[in-house]
């Protein structure tokens, strides 16, 4: 674009290609005159056509505490990315926005406080930024791993991490993640590596899924290498203390969980079979449900509903109780004489994916006919 911009200049002023040699229509002075302008014009578009790669002026907005983006300006944004520096593959995700050759970059994840950046183009290092240092702040902590229990089912599907404030995002979470077969002396590879990892929208929750192609009987990696647990084994997970949050500060310790693979879980859950308190009228006293199975703790808060006369919504609290087999649910107002009904969703699961619908492992000949296709269950109870 430079070099035809260029010669355009050149027809413009009266420049004409003659034998290898350029010859000017004008007359010698303004000759000279055009010669100096070309000259000084040449220099500025040399340095404009060098420089369109180049990042200046970059300066980090911040909300709070938190550093929530980059502006920069540069010629041309194209295939520029932000990068944690000495990160080699990873680039931080995020959306950037162009007015102009002003540009600037807002992360899913808050930069981290501390940690510094790099803005490049291919292997070409653009500019270098640094998140300022918020050192008194508090650091994480795991406050939970779901489920809680140690004794789990030996199709256990998934465990949930809850962080006390949002998490980085680089690299692969499972690099921060080490499980020991203590049974057989070796590390193994429970959990399914993903492109990305499944965070909830504030990044305090992560999802780590076992991998299901080992669960699932008659599949090749099920035949191949058998369950991720092996009944009777106990296993060590360690989240290590490397791990930052979003801020840039590292957990205070490493956290362990033991897990100890039990027999196999092949029941559906069943609204019916669960046992339920008699909250009194005129009070708040907190529903019991007691599952009779310790459930999946994220889908137990997410699919249960309270209705009075079938019609209206009880708004209250619903809290997990004893290593997820119960929850209790208070209301906001007290209880009125009726008839109430729990209306639970059908994707409530048990630890091992069974759902109310369907079992997890659906590969058996005999249960293809049996699947049930309702959205939701309802149970009734009354307080008097």
């Amino acid at each position: 674009k430079c070099n035809l911009f260029a010669k355009d200049i050149r027809r413009g002023f009266g420049f004409k290609k003659q034998n290898d040699q350029m010859d000017v229509t004008a007359g010698q002075n303004n000759y000279k005159k055009i010669k100096l302008f070309l000259i000084f014009f040449y220099v500025l578009l040399f340095l404009s056509c060098t420089q369109q790669d180049g990042v200046k002026s970059v300066s980090l907005q911040y909300r709070g505490n938190k550093a929530i983006s980059v502006s920069f300006e540069t010629g041309n944004a194209q295939d520029l990315k932000i990068f944690v520096r000495g990160e080699a593959k990873t680039s931080v995700l995020g959306d950037i926005k162009s007015l102009g050759h002003k540009h600037s970059f807002t992360p899913i994840v808050p930069f981290s406080a501390g940690q510094s950046y790099e803005i490049r183009k291919g292997e070409k290092n653009l500019a270098l930024f640094k998140v300022k240092n918020q050192s008194n702040l508090d650091p994480p902590q795991l406050i939970n791993i779901f489920p809680s229990k140690d004794t789990v089912p030996e199709n256990l599907l998934k465990l949930y991490l809850i962080f006390s404030s949002p998490m980085q995002e680089v690299g692969n979470a499972l690099d921060f993640i080490r499980v020991y077969n203590e049974t057989e002396q070796r590390e193994d590879e429970l959990f399914l590596k993903l492109e990305k990892d499944l965070w909830n929208n504030d990044h305090t929750r992560l999802t780590l899924w076992l991998d299901p192609g080992r669960i699932k009987t008659g599949l090749i990696p099920n035949k191949l290498r058998g369950l991720p647990l092996k009944k009777g084994n106990s296993y060590t997970l360690t989240v290590s203390d490397k791990w930052k949050s979003a801020r840039g500060i590292a957990l205070p310790k490493n956290y362990t969980k033991r897990i100890v693979a039990g027999k196999r879980d092949d029941n559906m859950p069943n609204i019916l079979t669960w046992e339920l308190s008699s909250p009194r009228a005129n009070t708040k006293d907190a529903l019991r449900i007691n599952f009779g199975e310790s459930m999946d703790a994220v889908l137990a808060i997410e699919s249960l509903r309270i209705l009075f006369q079938g019609e209206f919504s009880v708004g209250g609290n619903y809290r997990l109780d004893e290593q997820e087999e119960v929850i209790l649910f208070t209301p906001v107002n007290n209880w009125k004489k009726g008839t109430y009904d729990i209306i639970s969703e059908s994707k409530i699961e048990d630890l091992s994916g069974n759902n109310m619908n369907h079992l997890f492992d659906t590969n058996t000949a005999d249960l293809k006919d049996s699947f049930l296709s309702e959205t939701h269950y309802k149970r009734s109870f009354i307080v008097q």
